[in-house]
């Protein structure tokens, strides 16, 4: 945290876009794991106004979902709601060239997303649609991380359907 703390204005001013989503991301798992939800979410909010201003939607696409997942913990659906508006909203950018590469990783951090948003509403049905294109998408991408997300979130799922494989599926997670 103090090296990072004393290293960011560098990183932002000459850093590549995915060291920057890694410190950034340190940053707030740092923040949650000291008990200080507030300053994570404002660590995410200044990663959405750094990706803001010098245009790198990639990384506005981690900071809105990091914050719905961290919202969906604590049952936000509204804030969720909005979250998910400005996630939705960066889906032309990702059709067009040259970002057009960053679709499948882009399609992924929003089901992924709204899976959360869907298990804070209570729709299991919709957060288990949105799981299988993560995991489907997760595979195809290799994205080891992701899958066991989606491993986790499909345990929720299938512990709040009283399903017999949910306890098994958490324990291969």
């Amino acid at each position: 945290q103090a090296l990072l703390a004393h290293r960011v204005d560098v990183l932002e001013r000459c850093g590549f876009p995915d060291t920057l989503l890694c410190a950034y991301r340190t940053l707030a798992c740092i923040a949650l794991g000291q008990g200080d939800e507030r300053r994570a979410l404002a660590v995410l909010d200044d990663l959405c106004a750094l990706a803001e201003r010098r245009r790198l939607p990639r990384l506005r696409v981690h900071a809105l979902a990091e914050q719905i997942r961290i919202h969906a913990l604590r049952g936000r659906t509204e804030t969720i709601a909005h979250l998910i508006d400005a996630l939705d909203a960066l889906g032309p950018t990702f059709r067009e060239p040259p970002l057009r590469w960053f679709q499948p990783q882009y399609r992924l951090a929003v089901a992924i997303a709204k899976a959360y948003a869907d298990l804070a509403r209570r729709d299991v049905d919709a957060a288990d649609a949105q799981l299988g294109v993560a995991d489907a998408l997760a595979r195809q991408l290799r994205r080891g991380h992701d899958m066991l997300t989606t491993k986790l979130l499909r345990a929720v799922v299938a512990r709040q359907r009283d399903a017999d494989h949910a306890l098994p599926l958490l324990a291969e997670a």
